[in-house]
């Protein structure tokens, strides 16, 4: 894919209604509102991520919208399901297909300001309860290859028509460890994403920020919080989520832990709500769908291994 393709990703509307960021048909998606700014290697368990939907040859990118995930394993990140969305069809268990037109990929922002495309999800799930919009469920998996080395740079050809800048190898995919207590009302908590900085005024999308704020409540699997809707001195109190923070982690300040996978906001008001990971019903759906992809992991390195040289 051409960087040129993926940068248009950076320049697409954002909607502001409550609804779940980066679902849209404009590709909107959360930001970190009033976030400090923060290096890309900062915080490198937390990405950001691009659903991709071609023309019928694959020449240009008809759309495309931004999100923010977090490894949870070295091959598998944890977002919101609505940056997956349904696709072609999903099963009871949560398994999406995604149509052949669309994918979802991981983009590093390089020293040039450019999106570099650094790998392609292959597997997608979503949890079977999410109701398509803004509520406790709305929790995704997608997994990756295992990580990369370097990409050689490559000729113009059929598949590359302008050929391929080479490419690093991948950076590392830290693992990020989640919570099994309960939040409480008053704890104090960071949230970081690729989202707005300033939801009145849409601006300062897709770049990484990191905000803080304390819980306002946390009951029914939401957690949620407060904060202002501009970008102000960007102290990175009082945050809230903007457009493209959508499936960004809540982390407990105390000690790091992720706590919550960003939902949605209520950009009038700077309500921002946040899927709770200790209830129980994602505790469930993490587990038993982590072991399902552990399960199918080894049956591919197995098939590799036995596949005739």
């Amino acid at each position: 894919m051409k960087v040129s393709q993926l940068v248009i990703a950076g320049s697409l509307a954002s909607a502001f209604l409550m609804t779940s960021c980066g679902v849209q048909d404009s590709n909107a998606s959360l930001k970190v509102t009033n976030g400090a700014e923060i290096a890309e290697q900062d915080y490198s368990n937390v990405v950001q991520t691009f659903k991709i939907q071609w023309n019928e040859d694959r020449s240009e990118v008809v759309s495309a919208f931004s999100c923010t995930a977090t490894w949870i394993t070295k091959q598998v990140l944890l977002t919101a399901a609505h940056c997956i969305g349904y696709g072609d069809s999903v099963d009871s268990y949560g398994r999406v297909s995604l149509p052949e037109s669309e994918m979802i990929l991981i983009a590093y922002t390089d020293e040039e300001g450019q999106l570099v495309p650094v790998t392609r999800g292959l597997n997608f799930y979503i949890h079977p309860n999410w109701g398509g919009g803004v509520d406790s469920y709305d929790l995704g998996l997608i997994v990756f290859p295992p990580k990369r080395g370097p990409v050689a740079a490559q000729e113009p050809s059929e598949d590359y028509p302008e050929g391929r800048p080479a490419l690093p190898a991948e950076r590392d995919r830290p693992i990020t460890e989640m919570t099994a207590r309960a939040p409480y009302r008053g704890e104090e908590v960071v949230m970081v994403g690729y989202g707005l900085n300033d939801i009145r005024n849409n601006t300062g999308s897709g770049i990484k920020r990191l905000g803080t704020n304390t819980i306002d409540s946390a009951s029914y699997g939401r957690i949620n919080l407060s904060g202002v809707v501009s970008a102000g001195t960007g102290s990175a109190e009082d945050s809230t989520l903007g457009s493209g923070d959508s499936g960004g982690p809540l982390f407990r300040a105390a000690d790091g832990v992720q706590i919550g996978v960003a939902s949605g906001n209520q950009p009038w008001s700077g309500r921002s709500i946040y899927v709770d990971l200790a209830s129980s019903s994602s505790q469930r759906f993490i587990a038993t769908r982590l072991a399902d992809i552990d399960r199918l992991i080894e049956e591919a390195k197995v098939d590799a291994a036995n596949s005739p040289q």
